[in-house]
C-alpha cells in the first residue's frame, strides 16, 4: 500500500516506516524520516534532516542550509547520500566502516581518510553528520541555493 500525504511547505514531519521505502520532498520545516528495510529519500530539504534506514540506501537532497541546523543521515546496510546547494555553509563529519567517502566540496580545517572526512565548507554553521557501516557515504555538490527554489506554487508531500 502507498500512502500520499500532503503538508504545508514549513510543517514538521515525522514518517516511519518498516517495509518499504520512505519519500519526502519539498517541505521546509524539519524532517524526521526513517524505515528499517528500504530506502529513505529527501529532496528539496530546508530545515534540518534526521533520516534512517537499516537496510536501505538515505539520499538527502538540501534545497537551503538551516545555519543553526543539526542534521543525521544513516543507515547500517546501503549508502548514505548527502547534496548541498553550492554555495552551501556547513561542518561536516562522514564515516563508513565498509565502504568509502567522497566530498565534491573543498573542507577547510578537515581531516580526510578512505573511510572518514571531517571539516568545514564555506564559513561553517549548519552541522551534518553522516554513517554506514556497510556502504559508501558522498556529500556531493549541486544547484545553488537560488536555482534550486521549487515554484511557488508546487505541494510539498510526504509518502511511504
Amino acid at each position: 500500500m502507498d500512502y500520499r500525504i500532503s503538508v504545508p511547505r514549513a510543517a514538521r514531519i515525522r514518517v516511519e516506516n518498516v517495509n518499504g521505502p520512505v519519500e519526502v520532498d519539498g517541505v521546509e520545516g524539519p524532517v524526521d524520516a526513517s524505515t528499517v528495510n528500504g530506502s529513505v529519500s529527501v529532496a528539496g530539504a530546508a530545515g534540518t534532516v534526521d533520516a534512517s534506514s537499516v537496510n536501505g540506501g538515505v539520499e538527502v537532497d538540501v534545497a537551503r542550509v538551516d545555519p543553526a541546523g543539526r542534521s543525521r543521515l544513516k543507515t547500517t546496510n546501503g549508502t548514505v547520500r548527502l547534496t548541498l546547494p553550492r554555495d552551501a555553509s556547513a561542518e561536516v563529519e562522514a564515516g563508513t566502516v565498509n565502504g568509502s567517502v567522497a566530498c565534491d566540496f573543498d573542507l577547510a580545517d578537515g581531516r580526510k581518510s578512505r573511510r572518514k572526512i571531517e571539516g568545514r565548507i564555506g564559513t561553517g554553521g549548519a552541522r551534518f553528520h553522516l554513517a554506514t557501516v556497510n556502504g559508501s557515504v558522498h556529500v556531493d555538490r549541486g544547484l545553488s541555493a537560488a536555482a534550486s527554489r521549487p515554484p511557488a506554487e508546487a505541494t510539498p508531500a510526504a509518502s511511504r
